[in-house]
C-alpha cells in the first residue's frame, strides 16, 4: 500500500492531558508541529517547539475565537492532493504549505448540555473549526492522516513514531473520524429538535456515543446513542452490534412484562420462544421447547436472576446474548466457557417514550407500544365453560408475545408456554397457518390451546384453520367490518372470542 512521509502535524485538541502519554514522541519529531492557541502554549511548557497557527495565516484568533483555522493556508495544506499537478501549481502559487497529519478533538458539546446553564453556553460549544479540520483531512485520506477520538491516539502516535503511514492506517483512521464527526452532528441534531417534539421527546444529552462494528450488515456504518435510560453493565463476550441492540430491546422489554418467572427467546427481534413458570430452569426448558431450532444463536432473557442447574443446560446451547437482572456470585465464570457469549444485567430501565425511525424526506416519530394486556377491560365475546383463569392467562401472555412479533402476527399459547408463531406475512391466514404449522413440526399438542392476534381477522379462514386444529380461545383486537361472520363462526362452535379493542401492528 502506499507508505507517505509524515513532515508535519497539526494538531489542535481541547483535552490537552490526552496528550501527555505521547510528550516523548513529539520532542524527537523531526518536522514540523503547528498548534493552535491553548494547545501550543501547552506544547511550548512541555518542551516541543511548535509553529503557531497565526504565523501561517497571518490572522490572529477572530470574533472570540470562533474562527482560528478556517483559512485556506491551513485547509489548503491539508486538502492538497499531492499526486495532482493542478493542486501542486496553486499550492506553489499561494505558498501552501503541506499538512500531512492532523490531530483534532471536539469542544464537548454534550457535556456542556448536561451542565450549561443557559442556551448560549451550549451553542458556544458547537466545534466549527475542528470539525472542519476533521472533515478536510479523512477526506484527503490518501496523503494525510487524522485522528480524532482518543481511542485512535495509539495508532496515530505510532505512525508519527514511525515518521511514515500506509494508506491502511490512513483509511481505517479516517473512517473512525468520519464517525466522530456523524455521532457529534447527531448530538447535536438531537438537541435542536427537542423544542419541537415537547419535553417527551428529549433524547440525548450525553457522552456515551458508541461506535458499533457494523449496522444490519458489515457494509452499513453505525453507531449507538446511549441516553441512560438502560442501566446495563457487560461482564463478557464481544461488542455489542446493531443487530444485538435490536434484539436485546425486544427480549428484555418482553421479559420484563411478565410474571413471575419468565423467559424469552428472541431472534431477529422476533420472539421465538416464551414461557413463564415458577423456576428459571422451568421457564427455559419450555422457552427453548417451543421452537429449539429458532433458538439456535439468539437470544435468552430472563426476568429473575438463574439458578446453577439453568446455567448448565445454557451451556450446552450456542446463543449470542444472555440477559438477567443479575448475576449471582460465581455464575459470570461459569457462562464465559465461550469466548464470544456475551453477558449483560440489566437491573433496571425506562424505555424510551417516543420511537424514531427514518424514511424518505424526514423522520416518523410515534409514541411506543406500551399497552399491557389487561383482560378485565376486554370485550368477551363468546365464552363457554372452558374459559378459566388458566386460559385467561394464557390469551394475555398470547396478546402480549404478538406485540412484540413482525406483522402480520399470530401467537399460539397452551400452559404459559408459545408453542407456535407466525409474523411477517402479508396475510393474516398465512401467519396462522405458520403458527400452526410450527407448533404440529416441533410436537406440540394444540388442542386446549389459544391463538393470540395482533390485528383483526378479515375473514373466517384463520379462524376455521385454529379451529379445527384443536384452538379453543381466539383472542383479537376486533374492528373488522366482518366482525358479525367471525362471531357467528365462534358461536356456532362453541369457540370463545375475545376483542381487546386494541391493535398491536409492528411493522
Amino acid at each position: 500500500m502506499s507508505l507517505k512521509p509524515i513532515n508535519s502535524i497539526l494538531i489542535s485538541v481541547y483535552n490537552k492531558n490526552l496528550l501527555l502519554p505521547y510528550l516523548e514522541i513529539l520532542k524527537h519529531f523531526r518536522g514540523q508541529i503547528i498548534s493552535t492557541g491553548g494547545t501550543s502554549k501547552f506544547l511550548i511548557e512541555n518542551g516541543i517547539d511548535v509553529i503557531e497557527i497565526d504565523t501561517l495565516t497571518d490572522y490572529p484568533a477572530l470574533l472570540d475565537g470562533r474562527v482560528k483555522t478556517l483559512h485556506p493556508a491551513i485547509l489548503g495544506g491539508i486538502l492538497l492532493r499531492r499526486d495532482n499537478e493542478n493542486d501542486i501549481k496553486e499550492a506553489n502559487k499561494y505558498n501552501l504549505a503541506e499538512i500531512d497529519a492532523v490531530l483534532v478533538d471536539l469542544y464537548p458539546f454534550t457535556e456542556t448540555c448536561k451542565c450549561a446553564t443557559n442556551e448560549e453556553e451550549i451553542i458556544e460549544k458547537i466545534d466549527i473549526g475542528g470539525i472542519t479540520l476533521i472533515r478536510a483531512a479523512a477526506k484527503n485520506f490518501k496523503d494525510v492522516l487524522v485522528a480524532a477520538d482518543e481511542s485512535d491516539y495509539d495508532h496515530f502516535f505510532e505512525c508519527i513514531k514511525n515518521g511514515n503511514s500506509l494508506e491502511t492506517d490512513r483509511r481505517l483512521l479516517a473512517k473512525n473520524a468520519f464517525a466522530t464527526a456523524t455521532m457529534y452532528d447527531a448530538a447535536i441534531f438531537q438537541w435542536f429538535s427537542q423544542p419541537y417534539l415537547g419535553k417527551e421527546a428529549e433524547i440525548v444529552h450525553t457522552d456515551l456515543i458508541t461506535p458499533l462494528r457494523y449496522g444490519e450488515n458489515p457494509h452499513q456504518q453505525a453507531f449507538y446513542l446511549h441516553d441512560g435510560s438502560m442501566n446495563y453493565q457487560k461482564h463478557h463476550g464481544k461488542d455489542l452490534s446493531y443487530n444485538n441492540f435490536l434484539d436485546i430491546d425486544s427480549a428484555w422489554l418482553l421479559v420484563n412484562e411478565l410474571k413471575p418467572t419468565a423467559c424469552v427467546v428472541v431472534k431477529h427481534t422476533n420472539p421465538c420462544g416464551v414461557a413463564v413458570s415458577n423456576r428459571p430452569l422451568d421457564a427455559f426448558e419450555k422457552a427453548l421447547a417451543g421452537d429449539p431450532v429458532s433458538a439456535y444463536g439468539g437470544i435468552f432473557a430472563f426476568n429473575t436472576p438463574i439458578d446453577d442447574e439453568t446455567i448448565e443446560k445454557l451451556n450446552s446451547l450456542f446463543f449470542e446474548v444472555l440477559i438477567v437482572p443479575r448475576f449471582l456470585e460465581g455464575q459470570i465464570e461459569k457462562l464465559s466457557i465461550k469466548k464470544n457469549r456475551i453477558l449483560l444485567s440489566i437491573p433496571n430501565a425506562k424505555p424510551n417514550s417516543w420511537l424514531w425511525r427514518s424514511v424518505l424526506g424526514g423522520s416518523l416519530v410515534q409514541q411506543r407500544d406500551d399497552y399491557i394486556p389487561n383482560a378485565s377491560k376486554w370485550e368477551w365475546i363468546v365464552k363457554n365453560k372452558k374459559l378459566n383463569n388458566k386460559l385467561i392467562d394464557d390469551m394475555a401472555l398470547g396478546v402480549s408475545i404478538a406485540k412484540y412479533l413482525k406483522s402480520n402476527a399470530i401467537a399460539i399459547v397452551k400452559d404459559q408456554q408459545l408453542i407456535g408463531m407466525g409474523c411477517g406475512q402479508p396475510s393474516r391466514v398465512d401467519a396462522a397457518k405458520l403458527a400452526i404449522d410450527k407448533a404440529k413440526t416441533f410436537g406440540h399438542d394444540l388442542n386446549g390451546a389459544i391463538l393470540a392476534s395482533d390485528g383483526f381477522f378479515p375473514f373466517t379462514d384463520s379462524v376455521d384453520i385454529a379451529y379445527k386444529n384443536g384452538i379453543v380461545a381466539i383472542v383479537e383486537p376486533g374492528g373488522s367490518i366482518h366482525d358479525k361472520e367471525i362471531i357467528s363462526y365462534c358461536q356456532e362452535n362453541d369457540l370463545i372470542l375475545s376483542f381487546t379493542n386494541i391493535r398491536n401492528f409492528k411493522h
